[in-house]
């Protein structure tokens, strides 16, 4: 088993793969893109997996003070091939204070228009500026070949991110269907001290609903346990709740439009 240790205090990105069925095994990744004046400008995050890459992961890794995300899956990042990751493993990860300079954009793990689904499970995301797990759909609720379906979000621990309650992030402990995407299957996670809420949904009205299933949330502030109030989320089939656990949160439950 080998470890490596990848920091960089000044420079551009972090440690970036996209060659079919491989991976990172054991990363350290910290501190990539401080002190260069900006997280998202930058492209500033800890590990990263983009282009066209089947298949690939990033398993038992840890990756902290990045200025931005600590871990991220995207498609058309201007320094890898054009296309998107497919079916991706996020598994055993360590990702904490995380977006240092970029607190929107600061993320613990962030999906980011990822064609056609992948695995995040039994990962470890707090003190995050911005939300522990982020799946983002597309962009604007347009619909695009790239819009993020399909991803298990399964046995995470998500807790205490924007621990300074900047309102700059969101604070969310997992969140899905950001700007798009959707049909993800959420179970055996356990979220708490969140800083908006436990688990978010920001479905648009195009897309199919996602499924809450045997989930843990307690003590989140501001939008509650589970989210399910974005104003597009009205319709039949939005989302499937069943035999959640939600106690002493703001709001375990909150639905509207």
């Amino acid at each position: 088993r080998v470890r490596f240790d990848t920091s960089n205090g000044g420079g551009k990105g972090g440690a970036i793969y996209h060659a079919d069925g491989s991976g990172f095994i054991r990363i350290i990744s910290h501190d990539h893109g401080v002190g260069t004046g900006g997280g998202a400008s930058n492209n500033a995050d800890g590990l990263i997996i983009g282009g066209s890459c089947g298949g690939c992961f990033i398993i038992n890794s840890t990756s902290y003070h990045n200025a931005r995300k600590g871990l991220r899956v995207q498609t058309g990042l201007s320094d890898l091939a054009d296309g998107s990751p497919v079916n991706t493993l996020i598994s055993g990860n360590l990702v904490y204070n995380n977006g240092v300079l970029d607190n929107e954009g600061g993320d613990g793990i962030g999906f980011d228009s990822v064609y056609l689904g992948g695995s995040v499970i039994g990962n470890v995301a707090f003190n995050n500026s911005d939300d522990g797990i982020d799946i983002v759909g597309g962009s604007g609720c347009v619909a695009t070949p790239y819009n993020t379906h399909n991803v298990i979000v399964e046995d995470n621990i998500a807790f205490n991110n924007d621990p300074n309650d900047t309102l700059l992030g969101d604070g969310n402990g997992i969140k899905v269907s950001t700007k798009g995407g959707g049909n993800h299957t959420l179970r055996y996670n356990i979220v708490f001290s969140n800083d908006r809420a436990g688990y978010d949904q920001a479905i648009c009205s195009n897309e199919p609903g996602n499924t809450f299933i045997n989930n843990i949330a307690y003590n989140n502030t501001r939008q509650g346990g589970i989210n399910l109030d974005a104003p597009s989320a009205t319709y039949e089939g939005a989302a499937n709740v069943f035999n959640n656990i939600l106690a002493n949160n703001d709001n375990d439950l909150k639905t509207g439009g």
